[in-house]
């Protein structure tokens, strides 16, 4: 699937795992003070994933074999580790972290 502009859309998927665990961060976030940043960031991650994934962040492993290679990502404090695949518009979540 391809945008109006020629860019890939790519599908972005997680674990219950994951998404948990960033419900968990999400209520820490506004806990502390910080949810409406916490949230705004997320977002603007994911968007740009939605359109750059083979090219945002920096690359940290290849697997070749399943043709995906694992990127992570830092804007402020969030901190969201990802695979990518080679030739699918297909990104898999792999973590998602605040760090101090």
């Amino acid at each position: 699937m391809s945008a109006s502009n020629g860019q890939y859309h790519f599908s972005i998927s997680a674990s219950d795992h994951v998404k948990e665990k960033l419900r968990r961060l999400m209520f820490k976030a506004k806990v502390e003070g910080y949810g409406t940043r916490f949230r705004h960031v997320v977002r603007s991650i994911y968007d740009l994933l939605r359109v750059y994934a083979r090219s945002l962040g920096e690359p940290l492993q290849e697997f070749p074999g399943l043709q995906l290679q694992t990127r992570h990502i830092q804007i402020e404090s969030v901190l969201v580790e990802f695979a990518v695949h080679y030739t699918k518009p297909l990104v898999f979540i792999r973590d998602v972290e605040i760090v101090e």
